[in-house]
Order: C-alpha cells, then sequence, then structure tokens
C-alpha cells in the first residue's frame, strides 16, 4: 500500500527534465511541461461557461433554507455512524448498512454545503493575493489521491518550469481546481490516468485537467455551468452529483476575470481548461 501511495502521482516519462517537489512525507516527482504561447490556438469549437437558465431565486432561497437546517443534523449522523462502526462486535452485514448510511449523509452534506456556498459566493469577501498556481494545484492534489487511488488510477501532474503567479483568491481556485479534478476522477474508470497541466502564459496562467472518461453528451453540453443543472449524472462507480459544483467554478472564475471551457480529449475523455489574468 505505502509503495501505491508514493506512486499515486507520477510524473511522464521524461527524466532528463524533472524538478522535484517535497510534499514533506513524500517526494513527488513531476516532469518539465510543454511549451505553451499566449498566441497558441485553442480549439475552435469548445463549449464556454454560459448563463442560459431562467432567473431561479425563490428556489435558491428555499434549497439554502432546507440546506442551512439540514447541515448540522447530517453532521451529526456522519460523526454517530463513525463511532459506531469503531465497535468491534458489529457483523458485517450490519457494518455494510451502516456504511450506506454514512456514505448517503456524506453526499447529502456536499449537497448542503454546495447549496450554502452558492448562495454567499456573491457576498463573499475576494481577497486577492499572488500564489503559485502550480502550488495551489499541489495542495488540491494532496486532498484527492486517495480518491484516485481507490480507483486505481494515476494522477499526472505537468506544472510549469517557472513559479506561474497569479493574483487570486487562493481558497476559491483551490475549490475551482479540486471541483474539476474531483469530478475526473467521478467521471474516469477504474485503471485510468488524468493529466493536470499547469502554463505560464504572458498574461494568464492556464490550468488543464484532461481525463480519460464517459465524457459529456451532446444534449448536456450547454447546460453544464447552470446552477442546479440537471446535467448531472451518476460516475463510474456510483458516485453522487450535486449539479452545483460547476456553476460554482464558473461563479469564482468570472470573479477573476477569467475563463473556464472544456473540450473533447482524443481518443476519449474530456478536457476542463480554466485561464486566469495575471492581475484581476
Amino acid at each position: 500500500m505505502e509503495a501505491n501511495f508514493i506512486n499515486q502521482f507520477r510524473a511522464f516519462n521524461r527524466p532528463e527534465n524533472k524538478l522535484e517537489h517535497n510534499t514533506g512525507e513524500n517526494s513527488i516527482r513531476f516532469s518539465q511541461p510543454s511549451s505553451f504561447s499566449e498566441a497558441a490556438p485553442v480549439k475552435a469549437e469548445r463549449t464556454m461557461a454560459t448563463n442560459d437558465q431562467p432567473d431561479g431565486t425563490e428556489r435558491s432561497k428555499t434549497l439554502y433554507a432546507l440546506a442551512h437546517d439540514l447541515k448540522n443534523p447530517l453532521s451529526t449522523i456522519i460523526s454517530l455512524t463513525e463511532l459506531v462502526l469503531r465497535r468491534g462486535e458489529l457483523t458485517d452485514e450490519i457494518k455494510e448498512y451502516i456504511n450506506h448510511i454514512r456514505r448517503i449523509s456524506a453526499s447529502s452534506l456536499e449537497f448542503t454545503q454546495d447549496v450554502i456556498y452558492s448562495a454567499n459566493i456573491n457576498a463573499e469577501e475576494s481577497v486577492a493575493k499572488p500564489h503559485d498556481i502550480n502550488e495551489i494545484v499541489i495542495e488540491a492534489l494532496n486532498t484527492l489521491k486517495y480518491q484516485a487511488l481507490e480507483k486505481e488510477q494515476q494522477l499526472f501532474f505537468e506544472p510549469d518550469e517557472a513559479t506561474a503567479q497569479a493574483s487570486v483568491n487562493k481558497a476559491q481556485i483551490i475549490r475551482v481546481v479540486s471541483n474539476i479534478i474531483n469530478n475526473a476522477i467521478k467521471f474516469t474508470g477504474h485503471n485510468k490516468n488524468i493529466k493536470i497541466t499547469v502554463s505560464n502564459l504572458a498574461a494568464h496562467v492556464l490550468i488543464s485537467v484532461q481525463d480519460e472518461g464517459i465524457g459529456i453528451p451532446a444534449q448536456m453540453r450547454y447546460y453544464i455551468f447552470d446552477q442546479f443543472t440537471n446535467a448531472k449524472r451518476q460516475g463510474t462507480s456510483g458516485e453522487s452529483s450535486s449539479g452545483l459544483g460547476l456553476s460554482i467554478c464558473k461563479q469564482i472564475i468570472e470573479k477573476h476575470n477569467g475563463e473556464i471551457w472544456f473540450e473533447d480529449a482524443k481518443p476519449l475523455g474530456t478536457i476542463f481548461f480554466v485561464r486566469l489574468p495575471k492581475n484581476i
């Protein structure tokens, strides 16, 4: 297990050009990125974040109130199930029932937290400071590597060789990067690869997340960034989706005067892009 853990992040096989990043417990090696330029063409047929859905103010208020009231009871249920699972005399069948309750509660709690965050995002004070986007991606990866490990997926990170600094709200951009990588893990099958790249351009920093997953059907493409979108489905292992994650990402990136979009990957999967100006 330890060997698998250490190898969870693997650099692309370019032994002549490698950067070493020390995460404390484990040393992770990354490859030197491919070169990008500010004028590099991006696919003409790309699906940008849109905001075409009707006004849902009243629904948002109702859901916010419900989410706020449910957050604490759901947290309590999760804590109690964890306490019960620590008891050694439970049968395997009972443990499975309790684990099922815990998974459902955790999924519901995630939804309530997304609803609350989405309702408050415009009022949230956005304090932007210079940050290395490479470090932000590493921080996000360190919280998600266990999920990838459960599906025996390989996370490849290709940082920019230089400091890819942009003026951002660190917590908000970590949330964006984490959400996109989490979706890649969720909608990609076992034993597949996910590639994350940071490119330091002239006036922007570009983040890309490419998976080998199930892709995005044509009927979902124009609603994928909508709030409370119906363009949601289960992951490849039955993981649930709140339908709010990419809407939150869009709102955050717009607050940073950036762009978020996706394209089809070849031969399969999806690539999500986030372009952040170096100065807001």
